[in-house]
């Protein structure tokens, strides 16, 4: 081999060479890249499933203005972000988001709405504030069947009862003739709400001020439905606090041996034990007969259950081991009554406190339930202990 052959022969070798390096390089850039990406995909989930709307909404920004993605990235992106701004009751920078591929001319106009509204806001001396709970109990068929916790609140000059409910998602709500006569207008959005017993027209009215012992809440979001959606023989329901209010004051403190709630001025930071999902409905873990479960937090409901997706997956079990009975449930709609099963001795564990209730049952119909989870959470484990520490802004939930 003379010398050009020679030479051209080591330089198409380290031209071979040099390629394998450039590929190889290029790859581990690339998925070096990709994996940053779906790292702050996953962080900006972690956020929202917490709660931390704004850290979550922060990330899909950052991925959005500074990363090569897909279009369907983009998109699972941007869907997050309007979750996102919709829990946090940010309807203004969701209408920033809503591109028409993102969301219809029906609800784009409805945000557009609620937008135009004051946000909604609290106002409260430097020091703790203490309201008294009352409970009302439930009857059905003349059997007791749990409790419901109402507060004090003065509105349009009057004071009335309010049910804490955070299943209300989004807002607070109450009755058309509850709303006419205190003052609570609408904004211009028709919508319709779905409950346990049936569907309703609804619409969203606001209301100037909520006065709750010496907080005050200002341009608060209420769901107002017709009177005879909520009518029933069994509980009076005009008025609700519903997730809207939660996510405003923060920490809750009940005290059930003094029925009252205190509502701190400095706010405790506690690991988070509670998630949310894109329709505002809050999650904590249990554990039942060593299962752990995902319990939907309800403080609407009266009584701890297992839902049908529990039912559905342990049927044998739950057939064998419980007796049937039947039950009644209210909401949205009116009653509806159905099968259930009773757990004797119930044991439900959360976050290391025991709950032993005696009205724990297991449905057998859908009662407006996620699939992902196995049952809820009602009031009845917040009355059951000394004290319980609620905060949905910042979503923990201890029992002492």
């Amino acid at each position: 081999m003379n010398f050009w052959m020679r030479n051209r022969f080591l330089l198409l070798l380290l031209s071979l060479s040099l390629a394998a390096v450039c590929e190889n390089t290029s790859f581990a850039i690339d998925r070096q890249y990709q994996d940053r990406v779906d790292s702050l995909w996953t962080l900006a989930n972690e956020h929202a499933l917490h709660g931390r709307f704004s850290e979550s909404i922060a990330v899909c920004r950052d991925l959005l203005d500074n990363y090569r993605l897909s279009g369907e990235s983009r998109k699972n992106i941007t869907w997050l972000i309007l979750s996102d701004a919709n829990n946090a009751g940010d309807f203004r920078l969701w209408c920033q988001y809503a591109r028409p591929r993102y969301a219809n001319k029906k609800a784009r106009k409805h945000f557009k709405a609620l937008a135009a509204q004051p946000p909604q806001a609290l106002s409260r001396p430097d020091h703790d504030v203490t309201v008294p709970y009352s409970v009302d109990s439930i009857f059905f068929d003349g059997k007791y069947k749990g409790r419901m916790i109402k507060v004090p609140v003065t509105i349009g000059g009057k004071e009335e009862r309010f049910l804490l409910d955070n299943g209300v998602a989004h807002f607070c709500s109450a009755t058309e003739t509850f709303a006419r006569e205190h003052g609570i207008r609408p904004v211009g959005v028709e919508t319709t709400v779905v409950g346990v017993a049936g569907k309703s027209s609804s619409w969203i009215g606001i209301a100037d001020s909520l006065k709750l012992g010496e907080l005050c809440l200002r341009n608060m979001l209420f769901l107002v439905v017709p009177d005879e959606a909520l009518k029933n023989d069994v509980a009076s329901i005009d008025a609700i606090l519903g997730a809207g209010f939660f996510r405003t004051v923060g920490e809750m403190q009940f005290d059930n041996r003094e029925q009252t709630v205190l509502f701190p001025v400095r706010q405790q930071d506690r690991p988070s034990n509670l998630t949310v999902n894109g329709a505002g409905m809050h999650f904590i873990e249990g554990v039942f007969r060593g299962d752990k479960l995902s319990f939907h937090l309800d403080l609407g409901s009266s009584t701890t259950s297992l839902n049908v997706w529990y039912y559905e997956r342990n049927k044998e079990r739950v057939q064998a081991d419980f007796p049937a009975d039947t039950t009644k449930s209210g909401g949205i709609g009116g009653i509806v009554q159905y099968l259930c099963y009773r757990v004797p001795d119930p044991d439900i564990e959360f976050d290391g406190k025991h709950f032993t209730g005696g009205n724990v049952t297991v449905d057998t119909v859908d009662m407006v339930d996620d699939p992902s989870c196995e049952g809820r959470v009602g009031n009845d484990v917040i009355l059951h202990f000394d004290r319980a520490v609620l905060n949905i802004r910042k979503m923990f939930l201890y029992f002492e």
